[in-house]
């Protein structure tokens, strides 16, 4: 028997947006670890997007100049109908953050200083955005 805790349950749920049935599955399947039931939870794309059919995800791409990152990544937050930003530059991810409501100003505010640190060396990227 693993021995799951709330704090498990919690951690998974805030890095997948996971339902609490789904992240207590994802934990029991991957034996506690946390690590594995998140990249267990990617690579199975389990999303609640999926699950429930209650809307479905657009996915644009935009392409900017290193000065332009983090402004518009801030405008693409201030939106709110969005629920995944990855960077990416020559062809690989360098960021990949998922949005989920009310982490915005706890969470984000570090994206932003790497954010910042790349668009310092970048001549372009590209902003990859997952919306409702």
């Amino acid at each position: 028997m693993t021995n799951l805790t709330l704090d498990k349950i919690d951690l998974v749920r805030e890095r997948t947006g996971a339902s609490y049935q789904q992240a207590v599955e994802l934990l029991t399947e991957n034996e506690g670890n946390v690590i594995e039931a998140i990249i267990s939870y990617e690579n199975s794309n389990l999303t609640e997007d999926k699950i429930n059919n209650n809307f479905s995800k657009k996915i644009e791409n935009i392409e900017v100049s290193g000065g332009k990152l983090v402004e518009k990544v801030k405008s693409l937050l201030h939106e709110g109908n969005v629920t995944r930003i990855s960077i990416k530059k020559d062809d690989e991810i360098v960021l990949n953050i998922p949005v989920n409501f009310g982490i915005a100003a706890v969470v984000l505010a570090p994206f932003l200083s790497v954010l910042a640190g790349i668009a310092a060396v970048a001549t372009s990227c590209t902003i990859i955005i997952e919306r409702k």
